[in-house]
């Protein structure tokens, strides 16, 4: 069918397990995909072009777009996730954000020193469950502190 050769059908869906506290449902494509890039051999991981251009493929597909594009809500709410509420609902409304300022900030640098080192030794999969691992740990003290956490990522 046109929707099971868009990654689209239900029979052509896959349950991903992204470490031991998520699972998804992705097209068999996405999975696909996912499952050459945790290879162990670095060889026989696809390339970035690759990756791009099957992601761009699947993405244009009208079917594709119609089943697994993101609702409004979703969308709002990862804004939220991204954003204060209040800096968020102002852009949506095309309305421009003032700075602020405040009389007291602390800034929180962090390194995972010998990350690249020990990233070339771990499985991708293995890398991806001690991040997780670590930045669920850091979300939860940002929300139990109350603080608004902005992430950058170097390395």
């Amino acid at each position: 069918s046109e929707a099971a050769r868009a990654g689209g059908g239900d029979e052509e869906d896959e349950e991903v397990g992204l470490g031991e506290r998520m699972r998804v449902v992705v097209p068999s494509e996405v999975s696909r995909l996912l499952a050459l890039s945790w290879a162990h051999n670095p060889a026989a991981r696809p390339t970035m072009r690759q990756i791009s251009e099957a992601l761009s493929s699947l993405l244009a597909n009208p079917v594709f777009q119609r089943r697994y594009a993101p609702s409004e809500q979703r969308r709002q709410d990862l804004l939220y996730q991204i954003l204060p509420r209040r800096v968020a609902d102002r852009l949506a409304a095309g309305e421009k954000v003032k700075p602020e300022s405040y009389d007291a900030v602390t800034i929180f640098f962090s390194d995972i020193v010998g990350y690249t080192t020990m990233a070339a030794s771990m499985s991708p999969i293995r890398i991806m469950a001690m991040l997780d691992r670590l930045y669920e740990g850091m979300d939860r003290l940002a929300v139990d502190l109350g603080v608004f956490k902005v992430e950058t990522i170097g390395d």
